[in-house]
Parts: structure tokens; sequence; C-alpha cells
């Protein structure tokens, strides 16, 4: 079988999924092993979490969802993919004037008017 391996952070309350191998602070580390061609929502269905329960995602320092906006369940993940899950109730400190944004979220930020983000990061 052809896989990927891909790095997963998980912050606050949702650094228990996924069978964590570390804990630093305030978050965990696991390093999953998928299916090449496997989407985000193939790897939220391996760590058995919701994906309500997320807030912002961020794939490679791009955020890829943010609550109740959730674009990236079909984005095909990469070998070497590094993706960052903070839970609903968390405001992730990347947030700055320069965020950068997957292009499945770029996409869905111009195309919806009524989102009212009045900054486009790219």
């Amino acid at each position: 079988m052809d896989s990927i391996t891909v790095d997963v952070r998980l912050y606050g309350e949702l650094s228990c999924y996924g069978k964590p191998v570390q804990h630093k602070g305030n978050y965990s580390y696991i390093s999953v092993d998928l299916s090449r061609g496997s989407t985000l929502k193939d790897l939220l269905d391996y760590l058995l979490m919701c994906t309500n329960e997320r807030g912002f995602t961020f794939i490679n320092e791009k955020v890829s969802a943010m609550p109740d906006l959730q674009t990236d369940l079909d984005d095909q993940l990469q070998e070497g993919d590094q993706i960052i899950f903070f839970p609903s109730k968390m405001l992730p400190t990347q947030l700055h004037f320069d965020l950068k944004m997957t292009d499945s979220m770029t996409r869905t930020v111009r195309a919806d008017e009524d989102l009212n983000l009045y900054y486009l990061y790219e």
C-alpha cells in the first residue's frame, strides 16, 4: 500500500484525539500514516474527531478552516504536510495581517460576500 505521513498538532481539548505520542504544554503531537490520496476528512476519521469540534485549522501554515466555515474536508493531503487543529473556543496566535489561506478557503471567501470577511489574505 502506498502511504503518506502527515504531522498533526492538536491544541486545547482536541489534544486527546488520535492517541497522541507527545504532549507539550497545551498541545499534543502525532505523526499519522494515511493512504496516498487521503483527504482531511480521512484524517479526521482516523483521529475519531468530529469536524464540528475544530475551529481554526492550518495546513502547512495556511488557514484551511474557520469556525462554521470548513471548506477543507475534500483537500487532498500530501507527504509531509503539517496540520494544526484548534478547538472552536481557542483563537490561534497565528492570526495576523499577513495570514495565508489554502486555495479552497480563498475560493470560498471570494465567492461568498455574506461571510463578512473584510480582508482577503493570499
